[in-house]
């Protein structure tokens, strides 16, 4: 190689390098706006949630007086226009529990302990009791191992993606819902396989982004459910994705390492 040739493979080197650098530190300035933006996002959910949730408890307690003491005189029209504001009061509740619940999570050192997947699916079941009594919806749970984790957090997602699977269903269609686990290197693979309505494919990485949804009807949720549950198995170390399930519908991948302490 002549000098001359050197010498312009060196220019190229350190032309190279300086851009490297340069990628590395916007990179860098990105994730620290990230973490700037998140941090914010969380003391406004903590803050915003305490301040809506008494004023709607406010608002609930007056519609519940003026049903309780002029139900008897009330008009339909007047009725339904009472349905109306509570239902809407409802969702207002719904989207503060869950921006409270986004916020919230992981803002403390996550503490691990053994948990019983079976046993947290139980707890998730119970939580959606009345959704899945409403719906008369059969839930399958096979056999899941114990991994390291937190109990609450990683029951708070098997809650989300079991009401998700009751909720979502064509009409005149009972939900059908199965819990299972498989074995993967290092970890578990946890998978929730409803018959619903499922989740296109172009929308499958989309819908764990804050406040999106598959689909924008009466029943859907608020946008930040499906959130959470991805900022929880991150969390622990690990992912979460869709893929079509054997039932018909959904199917929801969560792996975790197994981790126990």
């Amino acid at each position: 190689m002549s000098d001359g040739e050197l010498a312009r493979v060196q220019d190229e080197m350190a032309r190279l390098r300086a851009e490297l650098a340069r990628v590395q530190d916007e990179l860098a300035r990105v994730q620290d706006e990230f973490q700037r933006s998140q941090r914010e996002f969380e003391r406004f959910g903590s803050v915003a949630g305490h301040d809506l949730a008494q004023p709607l408890q406010v608002a609930f307690g007056y519609l519940e007086m003026v049903r309780s003491e002029f139900g008897d005189s009330i008009d339909p029209l007047a009725a339904e226009w009472l349905g109306t504001a509570k239902k809407s009061l409802e969702k207002m509740r719904r989207l503060v529990q869950e921006i409270m619940v986004f916020a919230s999570t992981g803002k403390t050192d996550l503490v691990k302990s053994a948990v019983d997947l079976r046993l947290a699916t139980q707890l998730a079941v119970g939580a959606t009791a009345t959704l899945i009594e409403e719906r008369a919806a059969m839930i399958e749970v096979l056999d899941l191992p114990a991994v390291g984790g937190s109990e609450h957090e990683l029951s708070l997602v098997l809650r989300h993606l079991v009401a998700n699977a009751v909720r979502y269903v064509p009409e005149g269609v009972s939900p059908h819902v199965r819990v299972s686990a498989e074995a993967a290197e290092s970890g578990v693979i946890i998978n929730v396989d409803d018959n619903g309505t499922g989740i296109r494919e172009d929308l499958r990485e989309r819908v764990f982004d804050t406040f999106q949804r598959a689909c924008k009807n009466e029943q859907s949720g608020n946008g930040l459910g499906l959130a959470t549950c991805r900022r929880v198995v991150i969390r622990h170390g690990g992912h979460i994705w869709i893929e079509a399930s054997e039932l018909g519908g959904a199917r929801f991948r969560f792996f975790v390492p197994i981790d126990l302490p």
